[in-house]
């Protein structure tokens, strides 16, 4: 997954820029690259170095040096078709130079550009989020002296600066500790990155995995969860086995899963004991008042 940082506000412009700035941002900031608008400056002089800059929204940045990518689409105009036109990208934090590109050569038609950050530039940035801290500058410049005033110009009509998301990483330490009744799950619990996990289960070896539950945030360093499973009323030779992996997540989505751990539940615990039961006994007694007549009491 991936952030995007667009134009949403405009800092500054040169005179090269044939328009007031006013809210030009909103000429490149489309999600999808588009056509429709753009900004055009026109370019007079070979001493000259017109600029445009773009305050960008938000985004988090995960302090990774990989995946940071400035994009933009531009071309020239040049009614006499003879003159050239260079334009590069400088990226800003604040008033910091993160990264610039080499200058490109434009030709009448619209370019797809990119420049990859490299981890030394990407690294560079130091903030955790942003507001208006970071800046894409747009310079512009002409090789040909001769060319007549406005006769070439530079046309931009999109923008980003693409950052990697803090997705979280996968859950370690995962362990299963498997009880007659119940299983019980333990991982580790990464406060900077994770808001929550989703557990999930399946029996081998032909059921999928299901969800099993989505824990909410949590506290503590070790998470523990006990899953309560219904036992067979007699107990098998072979006790059932069952497989578990765990996904982190948080607002830019979910971790990969942890590989599976599988754990049989435990035979319960029963012992063969004998018991001596005492034969009945009889005892016999003489009844008052009659010889030789006797009943019986068993006990």
């Amino acid at each position: 997954m991936a952030q995007f940082a667009r134009p949403d506000e405009d800092i500054s412009f040169s005179s090269l820029w044939n328009v007031p700035a006013s809210d030009k941002y909103a000429d490149i900031d489309e999600v999808v690259a588009s056509d429709d608008e753009a900004n055009v400056a026109s370019l007079n002089f070979t001493s000259t170095t017109g600029f445009g800059e773009f305050g960008l929204s938000a985004v988090q940045d995960p302090n990774s040096a990989a995946l940071h990518i400035i994009r933009y689409r531009a071309k020239r105009t040049d009614l006499l078709g003879v003159c050239t036109v260079e334009v590069r990208a400088i990226l800003k934090e604040d008033t910091t130079v993160i990264a610039t590109t080499d200058w490109i050569t434009l030709t009448d038609a619209y370019q797809n550009l990119s420049y990859t950050l490299s981890s030394g530039e990407a690294g560079a940035i130091t903030n955790a989020g942003y507001a208006t801290g970071l800046r894409l500058r747009f310079e512009i410049r002409t090789l040909d002296a001769s060319i007549p005033p406005d006769e070439a110009k530079f046309v931009l009509s999109w923008a980003e600066f693409e950052v990697p998301a803090t997705t979280p990483a996968t859950p370690t330490g995962f362990i299963i500790t498997p009880d007659w009744h119940n299983e019980r799950l333990e991982w580790e619990f990464d406060p900077d990155t994770e808001v929550g996990f989703i557990v999930e289960r399946r029996k081998p070896p032909i059921e999928d995995f299901e969800p099993l539950i989505v824990i909410p945030p949590v506290v503590p360093p070790t998470i523990i969860l006990i899953d309560p499973i219904i036992p067979p009323v007699v107990p098998p030779p072979n006790p059932p086995t069952y497989c578990y992996r765990v996904y982190a997540f948080n607002s830019y989505g979910n971790s990969d899963p942890t590989d599976e751990v599988c754990s049989e539940l435990s035979v319960p615990i029963t012992s063969s004991i004998t018991i001596a039961i005492e034969p009945a006994k009889t005892t016999y007694f003489k009844e008052r008042g009659e010889s030789e007549t006797y009943a019986t009491e068993t006990t």
